[in-house]
């Protein structure tokens, strides 16, 4: 379950509340955009990425360092800890997605949060659909979750709105 915090005021900077992801008390996890993350923060993530057990994921970490995709990268905070990055662009009627998380966060229900927190990001941008995500990698039955589960938050709303648009629907 994820809702958002009510310590979130910053636009830009929402937090949200991911309870039942983990054991214990619920997790302050931000979607940031990249400029908003420290300079501390992003060279963690940074280094992160270059680990060995990350050499075969895809995602963000190609573009990260890239200055033409800055305003399409998000870091994904955990508290103050930088675990993850996501990519975004494209149409808002089918957003290409990707994201990257930190090997030592995952396991522990986090994608989920994460794949929450975003969407609730993107709707916020006005993003209306998510577009074809490829699998690649070691992790692609966990990966394949977390797509699903993205693209539900966009399915049901369109499936909603052409169900009270049907004609003969009063």
């Amino acid at each position: 379950m994820i809702r958002e915090s009510a310590a979130s005021q910053h636009p830009t900077r929402k937090e949200w509340l991911a309870s039942g992801a983990v054991d214990g008390p619920p997790l302050r996890l931000a979607i940031v955009s990249k400029g908003d993350l420290t300079a501390r923060q992003s060279d963690y993530v940074r280094a992160r990425m270059c680990l060995p057990q990350h050499a075969d994921d895809e995602g963000p970490r190609h573009v990260w360092d890239n200055p033409s995709c800055e305003h399409l990268l998000l870091g994904v905070l955990m508290g103050s800890t930088a675990i993850g990055a996501v990519y975004h662009g494209g149409p808002p009627y089918a957003r290409d997605v990707a994201w990257w998380l930190d090997s030592e966060y995952r396991g522990r229900g986090l994608g989920r949060a994460m794949v929450d927190a975003l969407a609730l990001r993107l709707k916020s941008a006005g993003v209306t659909g998510i577009g074809e995500i490829s699998i690649q990698g070691r992790y692609g039955q966990q990966s394949s979750a977390l797509v699903r589960r993205l693209k539900r938050h966009f399915t049901a709303e369109r499936s909603s709105w052409w169900f009270l648009r049907l004609p003969g629907r009063g």
